[in-house]
């Protein structure tokens, strides 16, 4: 496996992304990356999907404490890759690490880890940034589960993190993860 960020890596995500999602799409989920490359910092306009609930790519260590700064309270890292638990240590921010492998879908048990941390922020006032590396597969796979969870459907959860982020692209795994998911909360429901 390529070390992410090599140019054969970002190659190879630019054609898959053009062959998906079209010169538009892409373009903006290229500005999104550029951007946080520029300055660390994700484009907050792509990012809120729900009050209290961001969404995003890995945010650089040099402004995690920025993001206390401006309302987060809580981070989920979803990236198998990069854990950075100690860069958190004294800022102010609640941390989760749900390690999910690039291109894979989060575990049941990992979604239903990351909703109770993200209702628990989001219960005290808080607001919870989930992000994987680029903010395009894994952590809108749990921010459309916390969507699930709030009571829309898969279809409108996945709708509503894409009116956001219109350059999202799940893979057929964490879009089948969110239907389990949402069977999982129905069959709770009816017991």
């Amino acid at each position: 496996m390529k070390p992410e960020g090599s140019i054969q890596t970002e190659l190879r995500r630019l054609g898959n992304m053009l062959g998906t999602h079209g010169p538009c799409l892409t373009l903006l989920a290229g500005l999104d990356k550029a951007w946080r490359w520029l300055t660390g910092a994700p484009i907050w306009h792509f990012s809120g999907v729900a009050p209290g609930v961001l969404l995003g790519g890995q945010p650089a260590r040099r402004i995690v404490d920025q993001m206390y700064r401006r309302g987060v309270t809580g981070v989920v890292n979803l990236r198998a890759e990069y854990d950075y638990v100690e860069e958190v240590g004294g800022t102010g921010l609640d941390y989760l690490f749900l390690p999910v492998a690039d291109n894979h879908a989060p575990s049941l048990d990992q979604l239903r880890q990351g909703v109770a941390f993200i209702r628990r922020a989001v219960a005290q006032g808080g607001k919870v940034y989930i992000h994987c590396w680029e903010g395009l597969g894994r952590g809108p796979t749990l921010a459309a589960a916390w969507l699930v969870s709030a009571g829309d459907a898969p279809t409108v959860a996945w709708d509503r993190v894409r009116k956001v982020r219109p350059f999202i692209r799940p893979t057929a795994g964490q879009v089948r993860r969110i239907e389990e998911f949402a069977a999982g909360l129905r069959v709770v429901s009816q017991a």
